[in-house]
């Protein structure tokens, strides 16, 4: 096994010597103490265990007992991401690379876009038909109180109604996933979006204001 144990309790070096502690070696299925020169792959949880492992049914990432990331039937979670500063923001790069950095993820210079001329939509029109709700989640979220408490927003039914450009869709491998009637199904909206829409009702009220202002002139 090129001079490494596999489900075993001790490790095999190069010569074929078995030992508790081989730096040449690894462990699959071990029974000992990994280190930075042992790693271990599903190891006991010691206290300075460092490898794959972790409770029946999850898959962790451990590094010195702690879990770095957990895998289970509820989703993967990264267990070390905290909120820092408050000023970091979690990004998905290209390939599907997590990360976190200072500045905003949404890429908005005009270098990165198709720009199709100035939004000529009644924002304004939309947002006067948005419903705004009082509204909490379904699921109390037993890691961080704060997601259990009252929001308030425009739901996604609606903004896919009056702002579709806005609308974030339910997909699966690459495709939409679609109703019985063959419509595509509102998953939630894009906040950054919703601010364009902002501005652009902002800007038709002043418009208006200042029409209004030299009628009476």
């Amino acid at each position: 096994m090129g001079g490494n144990l596999i489900m075993g309790a001790n490790n095999i070096n190069n010569t074929g010597t078995v030992t508790g502690t081989n730096a040449n070696g690894y462990e699959l299925f071990g029974n000992n103490v990994s280190s930075a020169t042992v790693p271990t792959f599903a190891p006991n949880k010691a206290a300075t265990t460092t490898g794959i492992g972790g409770a029946s049914g999850n898959v962790d990432i451990i590094n010195a007992a702690a879990t770095n990331m957990e895998f289970t039937t509820g989703g993967a979670f990264l267990k070390v991401v905290t909120t820092g500063t408050n000023a970091d923001f979690l990004c998905m790069a290209a390939g599907g690379l997590i990360q976190l950095q200072t500045s905003a993820c949404t890429i908005s210079s005009k270098r990165f876009k198709n720009l199709f001329g100035a939004f000529k939509g009644d924002a304004l029109y939309a947002l006067m038909h948005l419903t705004v709700w009082d509204w909490g989640y379904h699921k109390k979220n037993k890691d961080d109180p704060n997601g259990n408490l009252p929001r308030i927003g425009p739901d996604a039914e609606g903004v896919a109604q009056w702002a579709s450009a806005c609308s974030v869709y339910e997909s699966h491998k690459g495709k939409f996933t679609l109703d019985k009637k063959g419509r595509r199904i509102p998953k939630s909206y894009d906040p950054n979006c919703m601010v364009g829409v902002l501005i652009k009702a902002v800007q038709q009220q002043q418009a208006e204001i200042a029409d209004l202002r030299k009628r009476v002139h």
